[in-house]
Formats: structure tokens, C-alpha cells, sequence
């Protein structure tokens, strides 16, 4: 593994906990936008929902350039995958 993408495999590694967290932050956000009198730790989450919506963001592109990064892809069988 090269030295300069290690962290990328940490969170590449990581990915499934983080997207989970980042939309956590999404929802508290939109949560409070709802009920005004939610309770204080949620009130505190609901100002970095934003960052929420970045990281899931993120995330999907090193999981993109991950899957195209292999040795072996085809942008047809990229999409194959996909659509089925």
C-alpha cells in the first residue's frame, strides 16, 4: 500500500459507520427544522447537519474512485452492476 493513501483505506475501511453517522447529522437537523421544542442534544446536532451532507458526499467518492481504481474495470460492467 502507498504511504499517501493511507488514510483513504482508514476511511474507505470505515465507510459504512461514517455514511451511518453523517446521516444521523442529516436527520437531527431536519428533525428540529419539524419540532422546534426538541431536546437540547439535538437542537446542539442540528447545527452541523451540514457537515453531515458533506461527509456522505465524500464518502461516496472514495468509494468511487476505489471501484475504478481496480484493475480490472470496465466502465460497462461499472454500470451493469448498477442498474441491476
Amino acid at each position: 500500500m502507498q504511504e499517501k493513501y493511507r488514510n483513504l483505506f482508514l476511511l474507505s475501511k470505515y465507510r459504512t459507520e461514517l455514511m451511518g453517522i453523517a446521516a444521523v447529522l442529516v436527520m437531527a437537523s431536519h428533525f428540529t427544522s419539524l419540532f422546534p421544542g426538541a431536546p437540547l442534544l439535538v437542537g446542539q446536532l442540528s447545527t452541523k447537519g451540514i457537515i453531515g451532507v458533506d461527509m456522505f458526499l465524500l464518502l461516496s467518492g472514495i468509494g468511487l474512485y476505489f471501484s475504478m481504481s481496480r484493475a480490472d474495470f470496465s466502465a460497462g460492467a461499472f454500470y451493469r452492476r448498477r442498474i441491476s
